[in-house]
């Protein structure tokens, strides 16, 4: 799920800290904590819960004596929704965020207000880093997302996730989103999620807009020819051992195995 994420993401060109976008850190994170809080029941746990005395707070110089090799036991979900499913609540998840009140917490388990936040007494954090997209490092307390301060930026980041959402609901292909999109004026949305109801505005737009997500595609690997050709991306159905449902795996080929007419899409959700 992180890859389809990430590759979707240097697509629309939302994962780029230099661009005050997303670091690929940043979405790491906001995938963990969709997994752990956004479903029910949670694919992934708490690991500071579990293992409280192990993530004590860390010090700059600490984590040249961190062990990486901690061997825990195994965590067995009963989560039985397949990575399509998860993929698309991801991105609903995320286009009904209230952004302005809360920062993701993957050490928590949830969401925290960005006002805990930036009280949060850590020798690198500083109240100045909780500005549009706020991530708290699960370590140091500080902002991952501290790059995405710029307010019109991170509202194109948004709007690529709620038309994102859009589409891939309307038609359950994933190839419909590795395309150029789009935006239209997108007012109030109400999340169907079982666990919050949350609320998304835009007061920027009163009218449909013709938004093109393709602005800045210069900066990606294809900036030599000035193109940000969309990939052919097959899901195909697995068997999860581990987790007993159903996965989908990812690759960029055009083998013309899809399932519909022509092979121009691509069955997402069984």
């Amino acid at each position: 799920m992180v890859l389809v994420t990430k590759l979707w993401a240097q697509y629309h060109n939302i994962n780029n800290a230099k661009n005050m976008t997303i670091s690929s850190y940043s979405l790491v994170l906001m995938v963990i904590h969709f997994l752990q809080y956004a479903v029910s029941p949670a694919v992934l746990p708490c690991l500071h819960e579990l293992f409280p005395d192990k993530f004590t707070l860390l010090r700059s110089n600490d984590f040249g004596y961190v062990d990486m090799n901690e061997t825990i036991g195994s965590y067995e979900s009963k989560n039985t929704q397949s990575i399509g499913e998860l993929f698309l609540y991801f991105l609903e998840y995320y286009s009904c965020f209230d952004y302005a009140q809360f920062a993701i917490s993957i050490r928590t388990g949830g969401i925290l207000p960005i006002n805990v936040c930036r009280l949060a007494k850590s020798s690198k954090n500083d109240i100045h880093q909780w500005k549009e997209l706020c991530i708290e490092e699960p370590f140091d307390l500080t902002n991952t997302a501290r790059s995405v301060y710029d307010f019109e930026t991170f509202e194109r980041v948004k709007a690529v996730f709620m038309a994102s959402w859009r589409m891939l609901q309307q038609t359950l292909d994933l190839n419909a989103i590795f395309a150029p999109i789009i935006l239209p004026a997108l007012h109030h949305i109400v999340s169907p999620l079982s666990h919050t109801v949350l609320q998304y505005e835009d007061s920027n737009v009163s009218t449909a807009s013709e938004i093109s997500t393709r602005e800045n595609t210069t900066h990606g690997s294809d900036q030599n020819s000035g193109t940000n050709p969309s990939p052919t991306v097959t899901l195909l159905a697995l068997t999860n051992e581990s987790n007993k449902h159903a996965s989908k795996e990812i690759n960029n080929n055009n083998s013309g195995n899809s399932n519909t007419v022509g092979g121009s899409r691509t069955e997402l959700v069984s």
